[in-house]
């Protein structure tokens, strides 16, 4: 359900759900919906509480991305705690959720499968992505080159994976960044549209840094150009 928020004058909103906290989200676009997933604790406002709280994923849809009707807690009363997480497409028609594991064992990327977006089913150890880092969650890019696709993972400050088919992972590279940032998350801007980087694909990186300004270079698919992250804003390099 969506409640507004009175708080601030600009315009806005606050999705809440009707009980306990939800904390860190992805949104998936999939047939005419906006598909909501976020960490979900019953406990009532308490963010900085112990990890371990973290066991469940609470979902929402919407079909304009502002009024969003509450589905509930999809993934309940998991063995290990969740930690951040990302939704994306496989190659047999699936969707993969993982989600980072900091604690309950090794550090690492875990998985779940659904078909509907709805009915999660976890993957099993045989599929978990063990990490001497922190693994926090793994942003997912997709690119199609001699009529295959192909996918690359960008785990929060872990590295890069690749996948032939969107589920099953191995470790590729790790981030070759001009200085010692922790990475975050990273997009994809996609081609078209008009002002800097119209027609390009462009490497966004959310980052935690000790200076104003990441350069990253991009990786797999893309070509060995630089962009530049300077204070929220994005640079594509000629």
């Amino acid at each position: 359900m969506l409640r507004a928020s009175g708080r601030y004058s600009a315009s806005g909103f606050v999705y809440r759900a009707p009980r306990g906290t939800l904390k860190d989200n992805a949104v998936l676009w999939h047939d005419g919906k906006y598909y909501l997933f976020t960490m979900y604790s019953e406990r009532v406002g308490d963010l900085s509480g112990p990890q371990d709280q973290w066991r469940n994923v609470w979902s929402a849809v919407s079909t304009d991305g502002v009024h969003w009707q509450d589905v509930g807690a999809v993934i309940k009363d998991t063995p290990f705690v969740i930690h951040g997480l990302r939704v994306s497409r496989t190659a047999h028609g699936t969707f993969v959720l993982n989600h980072g594991s900091l604690t309950d064992g090794p550090k690492c990327l875990r998985f779940w499968e659904s078909k509907d977006l709805r009915h999660w089913k976890y993957l099993g150890k045989e599929y978990d992505l063990e990490h001497p880092k922190s693994l926090d969650h793994m942003d997912v890019l997709t690119t199609k080159k001699d009529g295959k696709t192909h996918w690359y993972g960008y785990a929060a400050d872990g590295g890069i994976f690749q996948s032939d088919d969107g589920k099953a992972w191995k470790w590729a590279s790790p981030y070759n960044l001009t200085d010692r940032s922790v990475v975050y998350g990273i997009g994809e801007t996609g081609g078209g549209g008009s002002g800097n980087g119209a027609g390009k694909s462009a490497v966004v990186v959310e980052y935690i840094l000790p200076k104003s300004e990441l350069t990253v270079t991009r990786h797999g698919p893309w070509p060995a150009k630089v962009s530049t992250v300077r204070m929220g804003r994005i640079r594509v390099a000629e």
